[in-house]
């Protein structure tokens, strides 16, 4: 019992010994290697920095596994991959000789690919915290990655750009794999956000001539904004805004916003200073002032402690950038070998047997105390929010969060532009703008003036048609005048839709008013025309009664029409649309077609369609400008087609010089604007403002200006204000003079002038003439053209004469109109209101009258100094007789 007893006392330690033992077996250590660029020049000093945080953060990963794994450790083995990717290939090889079961690296995107391809032949999974490109999850089943990839941050760049207001920008970009996923993702995204991409240009890393980059700048410069986005690294856009800084592109208007690829640079500038690094100039320094640039966001509630001992054992401010996401990589790569021990064993761990495991297998989430939340998605890409840090004086700050599940931005701080100020730059700055937009003063100042000029215009149809029965708005008539109205009114609304920026339809709207609006214009001219030449012209009297409203209408509409089916073809075929043009100093929207040899065509149509019926009423205007007609209307038509032409001549060109650059584009709107204006303006008063005017002077006092008319009976042989009575000359029984006041009823502001009447029966001519400093000069009828009025309605004591012109005589007493009435009427035809030329209303019952004024000649001026037989001032040897008489007479009684 003794021996059996005293046995069991001794197998106690013996126990205690190999329990001992087993736990220190099954207390493993698990090999991480570590390949990094360290000795690189460009790289070496980030990596440095990386390897710093990653041996505090192995310190961490133990105590985690010590209470979390079984009391298993893990180790670093570091490599440097500083010659190369060669170099970081070889360093797989050797790590897996050493029994190695993860791999952290590579520092660049360039370098990690083949890497993780390379360490998926070894069953290894692979971590970087800094390659970002896009890459196909089936080449990579063992890589994970701590960063976002790409494309998460070009949609997080997108974000930023349109919460921050600015609508246009331009992208320069890396042609490798880092700067084409950027590029990819925030193109789409911005354009899903309605942000314009003004130009989009790549160029070649590490470009050893300077060319791609100098294209780059240019097509930068040529874009119009001043938002500019880079997608590459540091040491591409250093140089890169070098060549900016010569073009122009740095300044207090620019903002330059990059990938995160730059995060690097103020350390290299800092580290520059103490010989660490590269060179940098005082003036790449001062390039960067305003950057921002895109970072993932490190949230994790103990950054500030880890912060604290690093500083203290490192003797540095700061981490570097990448290094706290590197050890998140060191936390994920241990997590995932405690799983897959578990899932399996330690011996196919180590054996790096992974019997089928994948990354589903492998990671978790869990909370990192530097960065916060880790965690991945269906793509096992992790998820993480982008700071936008802004860098100013080499000292970088975060001014704003992206979230990216809400597409939000958060602010933070204030940011410091390159003006060292926190004014933001406007996309495109205002004074680059090269057109109006409703509120500024240039738009208001034209909107304005257009106002009053279509206030005007309703204003004078609307008094015309409350006078419409009035005989000088019957004569014109009015539906004509109410067409020219519109059309000027169609076209004044051109030059609204020309401001702001257009839409599609705003474009097509300008086209369709412009050139509707000229239609119904010209085809209204053109209906009153073809009447007058057609009553003055005609060969066959019965056929005027074609000439009625009706039928005219029906013709101004077949004039429209043909401009109207090709507004409907050419809008349907090749309607148009705004584009914006881009140029260094200026920025406009222009109207263009998708189609430009149709629109060319519909241009050329238009122009040669219009043109034609320009000339057209141009003729018939020459035709008939000598014709008599109410207020001289032949005359004025003939005028305001001729302004047409000019002002047409003049603001066509401008209608499409924008499109060649947009430099010009603000005065050539000007321009344009203001010939509309000035041609409406004169259309208006030479077609429908005269009439309106002769209406009211004709209602008012205002008409008798000048000598006064004397409506007394009392006789007056030599005449009140020179006035004298009809009397016989000395042996000429058949010639009758005196001096009377005349007026011409149709010149506007004509006032009472003394003239002497002398009708030579004889000779077959009526003159009139006055006196203009030592000559007595006027003009001599033929008889056989003079039509006249008896009993003018709105004259009384008068008589109205017509040939060219309208004179209104007046007379003394009735006994002296009526011997000048019988006189007349023996030689000349009467003619009274109820006949008289109408040359834009129906002429059935008046066609007699009408056509008598047919044949009508040329007045001949007469003058007691010199003239021609043909019609100048009468003088010479070869003077026709009555001219002859006259200024004989004259001669003996020009004091009379």
């Amino acid at each position: 019992m003794l021996l059996a007893r005293g046995g069991r006392s001794w197998l106690v330690p013996i126990l205690l010994v190999v329990a001992a033992l087993a736990c220190v077996v099954h207390s493993a250590e698990y090999k991480i290697a570590v390949t990094l660029p360290y000795s690189s020049e460009g790289d070496g000093l980030s990596a440095r920095g990386i390897k710093e945080v990653l041996d505090m953060g192995i310190e961490e990963v133990n105590q985690w596994a010590s209470t979390s794994f079984a009391g298993n450790s893990f180790s670093l083995i570091n490599y440097d991959s500083g010659k190369g990717v060669a170099s970081a290939v070889e360093s797989v090889f050797d790590a897996a000789s050493k029994g190695a079961v993860a791999v952290i690296g590579e520092y660049s995107s360039s370098a990690t690919i083949p890497l993780a391809l390379s360490t998926a032949n070894f069953g290894i999974f692979t971590c970087s915290a800094a390659a970002s490109a896009p890459i196909n999850r089936a080449d990579f089943p063992l890589l994970v990655r701590t960063i976002p990839p790409d494309k998460v941050q070009g949609v997080a760049l997108a974000i930023f750009v349109k919460k921050m207001g600015w609508n246009n920008v331009a992208v320069i970009a890396a042609s490798d794999d880092y700067g084409e996923g950027i590029k990819q993702t925030f193109t789409r995204t911005a354009s899903d956000l309605g942000v314009s991409l003004e130009s989009v240009q790549s160029f070649s890393p590490s470009d050893p001539t300077g060319r791609s980059y100098r294209i780059a700048i240019d097509s930068v410069r040529l874009a119009g904004v001043r938002i500019v986005m880079f997608f590459g690294t540091h040491e591409d856009l250093v140089p890169i805004l070098r060549i900016a800084r010569q073009a122009g592109l740095i300044g207090r208007d620019w903002v330059w916003i990059a990938s995160e690829g730059v995060a690097t640079l103020d350390e290299d500038m800092a580290a520059a200073d103490t010989k660490q690094s590269g060179t940098y100039t005082a003036e790449d320094k001062d390039n960067i002032n305003g950057l921002f640039y895109a970072f993932p966001a490190e949230v994790g509630s103990g950054f500030a402690d880890f912060l604290k001992r690093y500083q203290e054992r490192f003797k540095r401010t700061d981490t570097m950038w990448y290094a706290t996401l590197f050890k998140d990589c060191l936390t994920t790569m241990a997590r995932g070998i405690a799983k897959l021990v578990k899932r399996n064993s330690e011996k196919d761990v180590r054996a790096r047997n992974l019997r089928g495991a994948t990354l589903a297998d492998f990671l978790e989430p869990y909370e990192s105390t530097t960065s916060g939340l880790v965690q991945w998605d269906s793509s096992f890409e992790r998820v993480m929010d982008y700071h936008l840090i802004n860098m100013y004086g080499l000292k970088r700050r975060v001014t704003y969060t992206v979230k990216l599940d809400k597409k939000d931005l958060v602010a933070h701080d204030a940011p410091l532009y390159y003006s060292g100020t926190s004014d933001k730059p406007a996309d495109r700055p205002e004074h680059l703008r090269g057109y109006l937009v409703y509120g500024n003063v240039g738009a208001i100042v034209i909107m304005g003036l257009v106002a009053i000029v279509a206030a005007v215009i309703v204003g004078t149809l609307v008094y015309l048609a409350m006078n419409r029965m009035h005989s000088s708005v019957k004569q014109m008539s009015l539906p004509f005048l109410g067409m020219i109205c519109a059309g000027l009114l169609l076209i004044l609304a051109t030059i609204f839709l020309w401001i702001d920026v257009p839409t599609a339809l705003i474009c097509n709207m300008e086209r369709w008013a412009l050139l509707v609006g000229l239609q119904v214009t010209l085809s209204a001219v053109a209906a009153k025309a073809y009447r007058i030449y057609k009553v003055f012209d005609n060969k066959k009297l019965n056929q005027l009664h074609m000439l009625n409203d009706v039928n005219l209408f029906l013709g101004c509409l077949a004039i429209m029409l043909v401009q109207i089916v090709l507004l409907v073809v050419f809008t349907l075929v090749a309607p148009l649309a705004p584009k914006r043009v881009n140029s260094y100093n200026s920025y406009t929207y222009v109207c263009e077609s998708t189609k430009p040899t149709l629109d060319r065509l519909f241009d050329v149509l238009s122009i040669v369609y219009n043109g034609f019926l320009v000339l057209v009423v141009s003729v018939l205007a020459w035709k008939t400008r000598k014709a008599y007609s109410a207020y001289r209307e032949a005359s004025f038509i003939m005028y305001s087609v001729q302004n047409v032409f000019l002002s047409a001549v003049v603001a066509t060109p401008f209608l499409f010089i924008s499109g060649g650059g947009g430099d010009f584009s603000l005065g050539a709107f000007w321009i344009r604007a203001l010939v509309v204006v000035y041609a409406v303006m004169f259309t208006y008063a030479c077609l429908v403002g005269r009439i309106a005017l002769t209406l009211y002077l004709a209602k008012t006092k205002s008409a008798n200006q000048g000598v006064k008319m004397n409506l007394s009976n009392e006789p007056s042989s030599s005449g009140n204000n020179g006035i004298s009575s009809a009397e016989q000359m000395a042996g000429k029984p058949t010639t009758m003079h005196g001096k009377y006041p005349i007026k011409i009823t149709n010149k506007l502001f004509s006032t009472w002038h003394t003239h002497r009447v002398m009708l030579l029966a004889l000779e077959g001519y009526l003159a009139l003439t006055r006196m203009t400093g030592d000559a007595e000069q006027g003009r001599l009828f033929r008889l056989r053209s003079v039509q006249f009025d008896p009993n003018p309605a709105e004259y009384p004591l008068c008589i109205e004469i017509r040939v060219e012109e309208s004179y209104v005589i007046q007379f003394n007493t009735e006994e002296d109109k009526a011997q000048w009435v019988r006189a007349l009427s023996i030689h000349c035809l009467v003619m009274s209101k109820s006949s008289a030329n109408k040359s834009a209303v129906g002429v059935g019952d008046n066609a007699g009258s009408l056509a008598a004024t047919r044949g009508l000649g040329p007045a001949l001026t007469v003058g007691a100094r010199a003239g021609h037989s043909n019609g100048g001032a009468l003088g010479g040897s070869r003077m026709n007789p009555a001219a002859s008489q006259l200024q004989s007479h004259i001669g003996a009684n020009g004091k009379k």
